[in-house]
C-alpha cells in the first residue's frame, strides 16, 4: 500500500496536476469498493497497478481478474467483471533501475 500510495502521489503532482481538468482522487472505502481511484471532469477511473513480484517484469501489468477468492475463501467476481461505478481502467506500469520492491521512490 505504501507504493501505490507513492505512486498516487507521483501521479497527482507530475500528471494529474498538469490537466485542465476538475481532478479528484477518492481515498474512502465507498468508492474504493465502487471501483474508483480517481474522478475527472465527472469520468471515474479504476487506477491498476501491479509492483509485487512483477518489478522490470513484462508481467507487471494486471490481468482482468475475471474471478477472486473472497474474504470467505469463496469463488467471486473479480473487478474486470464485477458491475462497478468505473468508466476507464488506468494501467500503470513501474520501472525501476533497481529490483528492490521496497525501494521504489518516484521522480518525474
Amino acid at each position: 500500500m505504501l507504493i501505490e500510495a507513492g505512486v498516487a502521489k507521483f501521479l497527482d503532482e507530475n500528471f494529474y496536476g498538469k490537466l485542465k481538468a476538475e481532478v479528484h482522487r477518492w481515498n474512502d472505502k465507498e468508492h474504493q469498493f465502487a471501483g474508483i481511484d480517481t474522478t475527472i471532469n465527472h469520468t471515474n477511473f479504476d487506477e491498476k497497478l501491479k509492483i509485487r513480484g512483477c518489478l522490470n517484469s513484462t508481467y507487471q501489468y494486471p490481468s482482468f481478474e475475471v474471478s477472486m477468492l473472497n474474504r470467505g475463501d469463496e469463488i467471486d467476481d473479480g473487478w474486470f467483471v464485477k458491475p462497478l461505478s468505473t468508466d476507464y481502467y488506468a494501467f500503470i506500469g513501474v520501472y525501476s533501475y533497481g529490483n528492490d520492491e521496497n525501494a521504489v521512490s518516484a521522480t518525474s
